[in-house]
């Protein structure tokens, strides 16, 4: 959370006194809603301060009823019963009301029956994450490790990856349905064994770039408007690299700006 707030207040300066969009007490009173994660609970619609904390609004308001309902099935002993078989029945249920409704995933701010397509479409994603961990938990549980099942995961995932880039690229509406199902086979596939491409990526540059990726995430937006301008010159794929470079540098800075404060917080209420 105080990663959030640094984040939405950088990008309130942005958009307000350096572009100049709007006045700072409009973008304060405005975005309260999106301050307070309530976005996707169809507050404040229409305006953003920060254009990617909607998702974060839908993950905290998805994750709540997911953690009542595993608190509950946890004490009568059904948790797998949801994770294995409830989850992705709700998944399927989510992409389809939402793929018949707007034909895509991306009108995540539109009300819907419950909330917002946002919400639904975290909800269902979230769901699918909780198959996975129970799959991957079984998984290690049962199978013994051998080189022709890291071999036939290694070709697996050696499919994967290129589908997932592929959809970067070539996405429309109805493979976006498909999309949190991919990234979940993958995870189960990485998880569960020792294939080359996990050799490949799990080491300490992975780590590094896993820790940035949410500052990064939430402060891309001030450093995509600033500097898209003047770096557009240089072609779309130079640009990107330059932008990207600043964004990680300035992501560093600001994480360490924000957990430095936490630290003085906590000193100064101990």
């Amino acid at each position: 959370m105080p990663a959030y707030v640094f984040a939405w207040l950088l990008n309130l300066l942005t958009r307000s006194v350096v572009l100049g969009e709007y006045d700072p007490g409009y973008g304060i009173m405005r975005g309260f809603w999106e301050l307070v994660l309530l976005k996707c609970a169809g507050l404040g619609r229409g305006f953003a301060i920060n254009n990617v904390g909607w998702y974060v609004s839908a993950l905290c308001l998805a994750s709540l009823p997911i953690y009542w309902i595993l608190c509950r099935l946890e004490n009568k002993g059904h948790t797998d019963k949801y994770t294995l078989f409830a989850a992705p029945v709700i998944f399927a249920l989510c992409a389809v009301y939402m793929l018949m409704g707007k034909g895509s995933f991306w009108y995540w701010t539109q009300p819907a029956v419950f909330l917002t397509f946002g919400f639904i479409r975290a909800f269902g994603d979230m769901g699918i994450g909780c198959t996975a961990a129970a799959v991957i938990r079984r998984l290690n549980e049962r199978l013994q490790p051998s080189k022709m099942r890291d071999f036939l995961a290694t070709v697996f995932e050696g499919a994967g990856w290129p589908l997932i880039i592929a959809h970067m690229y070539f996405c429309s509406g109805y493979s976006d349905a498909a999309v949190p199902v991919t990234a979940a086979c993958l995870l189960i596939s990485m998880s569960v064994n020792n294939s080359y491409i996990k050799r490949l990526v799990n080491c300490r540059i992975s780590t590094v770039l896993g820790y940035y990726s949410y500052p990064v995430f939430l402060n891309q937006m001030p450093a995509i408007m600033m500097l898209t301008p003047k770096t557009e010159a240089y072609g779309t794929a130079l640009s990107s690299l330059i932008i990207f470079m600043i964004l990680f540098v300035f992501s560093i800075c600001s994480d360490t700006a924000v957990n430095g404060l936490c630290r003085l917080a906590d000193r100064k209420r101990s």
